[in-house]
């Protein structure tokens, strides 16, 4: 036999050790926190020229590695998404980032949620007159979040469906934001 008990134990215990078996993943940990790394790098270092490679590829699969059972591939993960979100040219919001963003909502993950509402809170600093466009789509969208039982993505939600309406520029409008967020959240206080 050419391999020996060592090895085997060794490949083994790699193989089976870290890795998100429940949610089909069967790559060691140490390949995909890599791979995440890898991705952040590229988007650090490069900036807006590594934009077209990574952002319409890599935020899914950094959104869904948030709910990894893995912590350093969680932090990989939530810091990838970040630098992806953060090297995306904002005309990109309407057609990629948003239905990527969107569709991560729909995850029964609360990482996943929680990373998502984040991504969506660093968008309304990295393109803001974007976001205000599709506030009428977005509200409705982070409304039915706040409900969530999990209240990291509740109060997640809050707090960038404020983020959102402020990127509102109507002046008269601008000061009625808070109530109409906490009449979203709270509506017996309504």
């Amino acid at each position: 036999s050419l391999k020996s008990m060592d090895d085997t134990t060794t490949v083994g215990s790699v193989m089976s050790g870290g890795t998100d078996s429940k949610r089909g993943k069967h790559v060691p940990a140490d390949a995909r926190e890599g791979c995440l790394l890898f991705i952040r790098a590229l988007c650090e270092i490069a900036g807006k020229k590594a934009e077209p490679y990574v952002v319409g590829a890599f935020l899914a699969a950094a959104l869904d590695e948030c709910a990894s059972s893995s912590g350093a591939i969680r932090e990989a993960a939530q810091d990838t998404a970040a630098a992806i979100v953060n090297v995306a040219n904002p005309w990109s919001f309407s057609k990629v980032l948003c239905p990527l963003l969107l569709h991560a909502l729909i995850t029964n993950q609360w990482r996943v949620k929680a990373n998502a509402l984040e991504c969506l809170k660093q968008c309304t600093v990295t393109a803001p007159a974007q976001v205000q466009k599709l506030i009428p789509t977005l509200v409705p969208a982070l409304s039915s979040q706040v409900w969530d039982t999990k209240a990291q993505v509740s109060k997640g939600a809050r707090l960038t469906l404020l983020a959102i309406c402020d990127t509102n520029l109507n002046p008269d409008t601008k000061k009625a934001i808070p109530s109409v967020v906490n009449a979203i959240c709270k509506p017996s206080d309504t």
